[in-house]
Protein backbone atom coordinates (compact mmCIF):
# COMPACT_ATOMS: atom_id res chain seq x y z
CA UNK A 1 0.00 0.00 0.00
CA UNK A 2 1.42 3.41 -0.96
CA UNK A 3 2.43 5.63 1.93
CA UNK A 4 0.42 8.87 2.00
CA UNK A 5 1.87 12.35 2.43
CA UNK A 6 -0.35 13.04 5.43
CA UNK A 7 1.15 10.00 7.18
CA UNK A 8 4.66 11.22 6.37
CA UNK A 9 3.92 14.67 7.76
CA UNK A 10 2.25 13.38 10.91
CA UNK A 11 5.14 11.09 11.75
CA UNK A 12 7.76 13.55 10.46
CA UNK A 13 9.45 10.85 8.44
CA UNK A 14 11.11 10.95 5.06
CA UNK A 15 9.99 8.25 2.68
CA UNK A 16 13.05 6.76 1.01
CA UNK A 17 11.46 6.38 -2.42
CA UNK A 18 11.12 2.63 -1.89
CA UNK A 19 7.34 2.37 -2.28
CA UNK A 20 5.52 1.64 -5.54
CA UNK A 21 2.87 3.94 -6.97
CA UNK A 22 -0.55 2.47 -7.74
CA UNK A 23 -2.48 4.24 -10.47
CA UNK A 24 -5.29 3.15 -12.83
CA UNK A 25 -4.81 -0.51 -11.96
CA UNK A 26 -1.12 -0.28 -12.89
CA UNK A 27 1.87 -0.49 -10.60
CA UNK A 28 4.74 1.92 -11.15
CA UNK A 29 7.72 0.30 -9.39
CA UNK A 30 9.64 2.07 -6.68
CA UNK A 31 11.72 4.93 -8.00
CA UNK A 32 15.22 3.33 -7.83
CA UNK A 33 14.01 0.31 -9.81
CA UNK A 34 12.17 2.51 -12.30
CA UNK A 35 15.26 4.64 -12.93
CA UNK A 36 17.40 1.54 -13.43
CA UNK A 37 15.00 0.14 -16.06
CA UNK A 38 13.54 3.41 -17.33
CA UNK A 39 13.46 2.53 -21.03
CA UNK A 40 11.43 -0.61 -20.35
CA UNK A 41 8.98 1.13 -18.02
CA UNK A 42 8.18 4.24 -20.06
CA UNK A 43 5.18 2.47 -21.68
CA UNK A 44 4.02 1.43 -18.20
CA UNK A 45 4.20 5.06 -17.10
CA UNK A 46 2.09 5.99 -20.10
CA UNK A 47 -0.57 3.40 -19.25
CA UNK A 48 -0.64 4.36 -15.58
CA UNK A 49 -0.69 8.12 -16.13
CA UNK A 50 -3.26 8.10 -18.90
CA UNK A 51 -5.56 11.13 -19.13
CA UNK A 52 -8.44 11.28 -16.65
CA UNK A 53 -6.81 8.58 -14.56
CA UNK A 54 -6.96 8.33 -10.79
CA UNK A 55 -3.89 9.11 -8.71
CA UNK A 56 -3.19 11.43 -5.80
CA UNK A 57 -0.39 14.00 -5.41
CA UNK A 58 0.38 12.75 -1.90
CA UNK A 59 1.04 9.25 -3.26
CA UNK A 60 3.36 10.63 -5.94
CA UNK A 61 5.16 12.67 -3.29
CA UNK A 62 5.70 9.55 -1.19
CA UNK A 63 6.81 7.53 -4.23
CA UNK A 64 9.33 10.25 -5.13
CA UNK A 65 10.81 10.30 -1.63
CA UNK A 66 9.92 13.95 -1.03
CA UNK A 67 10.83 15.50 2.31
CA UNK A 68 8.72 18.45 3.38
CA UNK A 69 10.63 21.00 5.49
CA UNK A 70 9.18 21.30 8.96
CA UNK A 71 7.98 24.88 8.51
CA UNK A 72 5.74 23.83 5.58
CA UNK A 73 4.37 20.55 6.94
CA UNK A 74 0.98 22.00 7.83
CA UNK A 75 0.61 24.71 5.20
CA UNK A 76 1.28 22.40 2.23
CA UNK A 77 -1.78 20.23 2.87
CA UNK A 78 -4.35 22.54 1.19
CA UNK A 79 -2.08 22.73 -1.87
CA UNK A 80 -1.92 18.92 -2.08
CA UNK A 81 -5.71 18.82 -1.89
CA UNK A 82 -6.12 21.51 -4.57
CA UNK A 83 -3.61 19.90 -6.95
CA UNK A 84 -5.54 16.61 -6.77
CA UNK A 85 -8.79 18.00 -8.17
CA UNK A 86 -10.06 19.77 -11.28
CA UNK A 87 -11.49 23.00 -9.94
CA UNK A 88 -11.97 24.66 -13.33
CA UNK A 89 -13.28 21.55 -15.15
CA UNK A 90 -10.35 21.63 -17.58
CA UNK A 91 -9.83 18.99 -20.25
CA UNK A 92 -6.03 18.96 -19.96
CA UNK A 93 -4.66 21.26 -17.23
CA UNK A 94 -5.99 19.43 -14.19
CA UNK A 95 -4.93 16.92 -11.52
CA UNK A 96 -3.75 14.34 -14.08
CA UNK A 97 -1.35 16.85 -15.64
CA UNK A 98 -0.04 17.95 -12.22
CA UNK A 99 0.68 14.34 -11.26
CA UNK A 100 2.37 13.54 -14.58
CA UNK A 101 4.70 16.53 -14.22
CA UNK A 102 5.51 15.51 -10.63
CA UNK A 103 6.46 11.99 -11.75
CA UNK A 104 8.71 13.21 -14.55
CA UNK A 105 10.29 15.85 -12.30
CA UNK A 106 11.25 13.09 -9.84
CA UNK A 107 12.56 10.90 -12.67
CA UNK A 108 14.69 13.71 -14.13
CA UNK A 109 16.14 14.64 -10.74
CA UNK A 110 17.12 10.99 -10.17
CA UNK A 111 18.97 10.89 -13.49
CA UNK A 112 21.39 13.62 -12.41
CA UNK A 113 24.94 12.32 -11.77
CA UNK A 114 25.76 11.70 -8.13
CA UNK A 115 28.12 14.68 -7.86
CA UNK A 116 25.32 17.01 -8.98
CA UNK A 117 22.35 15.45 -7.15
CA UNK A 118 19.81 17.87 -5.74
CA UNK A 119 19.73 18.61 -2.04
CA UNK A 120 16.63 17.58 -0.07
CA UNK A 121 15.42 21.18 -0.08
CA UNK A 122 15.87 21.47 -3.85
CA UNK A 123 14.04 18.16 -4.36
CA UNK A 124 11.13 19.55 -2.35
CA UNK A 125 11.16 22.80 -4.34
CA UNK A 126 11.11 20.90 -7.64
CA UNK A 127 8.24 18.60 -6.60
CA UNK A 128 6.31 21.53 -5.14
CA UNK A 129 6.70 23.58 -8.34
CA UNK A 130 5.62 20.58 -10.43
CA UNK A 131 2.55 20.09 -8.25
CA UNK A 132 1.35 23.72 -8.31
CA UNK A 133 2.67 25.08 -11.63
CA UNK A 134 -0.83 25.06 -13.23
CA UNK A 135 -2.84 25.27 -10.02
CA UNK A 136 -4.90 28.26 -11.22
CA UNK A 137 -5.04 27.40 -14.92
CA UNK A 138 -8.44 28.53 -16.21
CA UNK A 139 -8.43 26.50 -19.42
CA UNK A 140 -7.86 29.48 -21.67
CA UNK A 141 -5.91 29.30 -24.91
CA UNK A 142 -3.88 32.36 -23.88
CA UNK A 143 -4.09 34.49 -20.76
CA UNK A 144 -4.82 38.19 -21.14
CA UNK A 145 -1.26 38.96 -20.04
CA UNK A 146 1.84 36.80 -20.56
CA UNK A 147 2.65 34.65 -17.50
CA UNK A 148 -0.68 35.64 -15.87
CA UNK A 149 -1.74 32.11 -14.96
CA UNK A 150 1.78 31.13 -13.87
CA UNK A 151 1.96 34.13 -11.53
CA UNK A 152 -1.49 33.42 -10.11
CA UNK A 153 -0.56 29.79 -9.45
CA UNK A 154 2.66 30.86 -7.72
CA UNK A 155 0.74 33.45 -5.67
CA UNK A 156 -1.69 30.82 -4.38
CA UNK A 157 1.16 28.51 -3.36
CA UNK A 158 3.18 31.39 -1.91
CA UNK A 159 0.38 32.65 0.30
CA UNK A 160 -0.29 29.17 1.64
CA UNK A 161 3.34 28.35 2.32
CA UNK A 162 4.95 31.67 3.16
CA UNK A 163 2.07 33.81 4.43
CA UNK A 164 0.51 36.93 2.93
CA UNK A 165 3.61 39.03 3.54
CA UNK A 166 6.20 36.27 3.33
CA UNK A 167 6.99 36.47 -0.38
CA UNK A 168 10.73 36.48 0.01
CA UNK A 169 13.52 34.57 -1.68
CA UNK A 170 11.76 31.19 -1.50
CA UNK A 171 8.67 32.55 -3.25
CA UNK A 172 10.77 34.33 -5.88
CA UNK A 173 12.48 31.04 -6.70
CA UNK A 174 9.12 29.28 -6.97
CA UNK A 175 7.74 32.07 -9.20
CA UNK A 176 10.81 31.99 -11.45
CA UNK A 177 10.55 28.23 -11.91
CA UNK A 178 6.82 28.27 -12.64
CA UNK A 179 7.21 31.13 -15.14
CA UNK A 180 9.67 29.01 -17.11
CA UNK A 181 6.90 26.51 -17.89
CA UNK A 182 5.06 29.15 -19.92
CA UNK A 183 4.97 28.54 -23.66
CA UNK A 184 6.37 32.05 -24.06
CA UNK A 185 9.72 30.62 -22.85
CA UNK A 186 11.42 28.73 -25.65
CA UNK A 187 13.99 26.91 -23.49
CA UNK A 188 15.86 27.30 -20.21
CA UNK A 189 19.64 27.55 -19.83
CA UNK A 190 20.36 24.58 -17.56
CA UNK A 191 23.85 25.88 -16.78
CA UNK A 192 22.25 28.88 -15.03
CA UNK A 193 19.05 27.39 -13.62
CA UNK A 194 19.02 23.59 -13.59
CA UNK A 195 15.90 23.33 -11.42
CA UNK A 196 13.85 25.38 -13.89
CA UNK A 197 15.25 23.35 -16.80
CA UNK A 198 14.17 20.11 -15.09
CA UNK A 199 10.69 21.51 -14.42
CA UNK A 200 10.23 22.73 -18.00
CA UNK A 201 11.26 19.36 -19.43
CA UNK A 202 9.01 17.52 -16.96
CA UNK A 203 6.12 19.69 -18.16
CA UNK A 204 6.72 18.60 -21.77
CA UNK A 205 7.85 14.98 -21.59
CA UNK A 206 4.42 13.44 -21.11
CA UNK A 207 3.47 14.82 -24.53
CA UNK A 208 6.60 13.39 -26.13
CA UNK A 209 7.40 9.92 -24.80
CA UNK A 210 3.95 8.48 -24.16
CA UNK A 211 2.27 6.31 -26.82
CA UNK A 212 0.67 8.10 -29.75
CA UNK A 213 -2.91 7.21 -28.83
CA UNK A 214 -2.46 8.83 -25.41
CA UNK A 215 -1.05 11.96 -27.02
CA UNK A 216 -4.14 12.12 -29.22
CA UNK A 217 -6.38 11.77 -26.16
CA UNK A 218 -4.47 14.58 -24.43
CA UNK A 219 -4.79 16.77 -27.52
CA UNK A 220 -8.54 16.20 -27.65
CA UNK A 221 -8.78 17.30 -24.02
CA UNK A 222 -6.76 20.43 -24.82
CA UNK A 223 -8.95 21.16 -27.86
CA UNK A 224 -12.12 20.95 -25.79
CA UNK A 225 -10.63 22.88 -22.89
CA UNK A 226 -9.43 25.82 -24.97
CA UNK A 227 -12.20 25.66 -27.60
CA UNK A 228 -9.75 25.33 -30.48
CA UNK A 229 -11.19 25.14 -33.99
CA UNK A 230 -8.50 23.00 -35.63
CA UNK A 231 -8.83 19.19 -35.77
CA UNK A 232 -6.99 17.31 -33.01
CA UNK A 233 -4.49 15.76 -35.44
CA UNK A 234 -3.56 19.21 -36.74
CA UNK A 235 -3.16 20.60 -33.23
CA UNK A 236 -0.89 17.69 -32.27
CA UNK A 237 1.16 18.08 -35.45
CA UNK A 238 1.67 21.80 -34.81
CA UNK A 239 2.66 21.14 -31.22
CA UNK A 240 5.21 18.51 -32.27
CA UNK A 241 6.68 20.84 -34.88
CA UNK A 242 6.89 23.72 -32.39
CA UNK A 243 8.46 21.54 -29.72
CA UNK A 244 10.99 20.08 -32.16
CA UNK A 245 12.20 23.62 -32.96
CA UNK A 246 12.54 24.52 -29.29
CA UNK A 247 14.21 21.33 -28.04
CA UNK A 248 14.47 20.20 -24.42
CA UNK A 249 16.47 22.12 -21.84
CA UNK A 250 18.28 19.61 -19.61
CA UNK A 251 20.70 16.71 -20.14
CA UNK A 252 18.32 14.55 -18.11
CA UNK A 253 15.38 15.42 -20.37
CA UNK A 254 17.49 14.50 -23.38
CA UNK A 255 18.35 11.15 -21.77
CA UNK A 256 14.67 10.29 -21.24
CA UNK A 257 14.00 11.30 -24.83
CA UNK A 258 16.66 8.90 -26.14
CA UNK A 259 15.26 6.07 -24.01
CA UNK A 260 11.77 6.44 -25.46
CA UNK A 261 10.85 3.97 -28.19
CA UNK A 262 10.13 6.11 -31.29
CA UNK A 263 7.81 3.42 -32.67
CA UNK A 264 5.48 3.68 -29.69
CA UNK A 265 5.90 7.35 -28.72
CA UNK A 266 3.96 10.38 -29.90
CA UNK A 267 6.60 11.03 -32.56
CA UNK A 268 5.79 7.80 -34.42
CA UNK A 269 3.96 9.72 -37.14
CA UNK A 270 6.43 12.63 -37.11
CA UNK A 271 9.91 11.14 -37.70
CA UNK A 272 11.44 14.40 -38.95
CA UNK A 273 10.20 16.28 -35.90
CA UNK A 274 11.78 13.62 -33.70
CA UNK A 275 15.16 14.14 -35.39
CA UNK A 276 14.85 17.92 -35.09
CA UNK A 277 13.93 17.66 -31.41
CA UNK A 278 17.05 15.62 -30.63
CA UNK A 279 19.25 17.98 -32.66
CA UNK A 280 17.87 21.14 -31.04
CA UNK A 281 17.95 19.59 -27.56
CA UNK A 282 21.68 18.93 -27.97
CA UNK A 283 22.10 22.50 -29.18
CA UNK A 284 20.26 23.88 -26.14
CA UNK A 285 22.61 22.10 -23.75
CA UNK A 286 25.37 24.46 -24.85
CA UNK A 287 27.74 24.87 -21.94
CA UNK A 288 26.00 22.18 -19.91
CA UNK A 289 28.05 19.02 -20.01
CA UNK A 290 26.01 16.20 -21.57
CA UNK A 291 26.05 13.23 -19.23
CA UNK A 292 24.99 9.87 -20.58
Amino acid sequence: MAIHLAWCLRHKKTVDAMVPLYCNGKTIPNKPYLIKHLGRFLPVLGAALKPYGKARPQDVFAWAGGRVPRQYQRSIRPLVWAAGRNAHKNGYHHDWHNITVMVFAAVLASLMPSQHRLSKDDQFTLLLAAMVHDLDHRGRAMAAKPYDEEVRSAMIAGRRLFGKTGHGQAWQQLLTMINQTSFHVLSVDASKDHLSALLKDADLLGSVVFPHHLSKAMTLGLKQEQKLALPSDKILSQFMENLSKRGLSSPEGYKVLTLANPKSSAFHQYPQYAKDLITNSISNLGSVEHRS
